[in-house]
């Protein structure tokens, strides 16, 4: 996953700062099964970076007023659950970390084409 900037396919950006998040329509979160938290908005899947993930969760609420603990728990075993974060409501649900550059359409470590020069 590409953590700063954009991706060379110029498809998958990440969130700079937990307060950019109120600046981005937030559509989703996903845990991956490796522990990250990604983010979905308008511009695209975006893995939130750890120096950053305590001001989110400090922010996140489950809407049915279980603990961050125990609804990330949930999510890691499967389950989906809504969660509200900075006013807004959003599904969070698990991924395999394998699968997201098929389902958001990105190439997870692109390179040149062959005889191209690299960046």
């Amino acid at each position: 996953m590409p953590q700063s900037g954009s991706s060379s396919a110029g498809i998958t950006r990440r969130i700079p700062k937990a307060a950019a998040i109120s600046k981005t329509a937030l559509q989703a979160m996903f845990l991956d099964d490796a522990g990250a938290l990604l983010l979905e908005t308008e511009l695209g899947i975006g893995v939130l970076l750890d120096r950053d993930l305590s001001a989110v969760l400090e922010r996140l609420t489950d809407v049915r007023g279980r603990t961050v603990e125990r609804l990330l728990e949930g999510v890691a075993q499967g389950a989906e659950a809504q969660v509200m974060l900075q006013g807004k409501s959003a599904p969070i649900a698990s991924i395999r970390a394998a699968d997201v550059p098929r389902r958001f359409g990105f190439v997870a470590r692109p390179a040149p084409r062959a005889g191209e020069p690299e960046c």
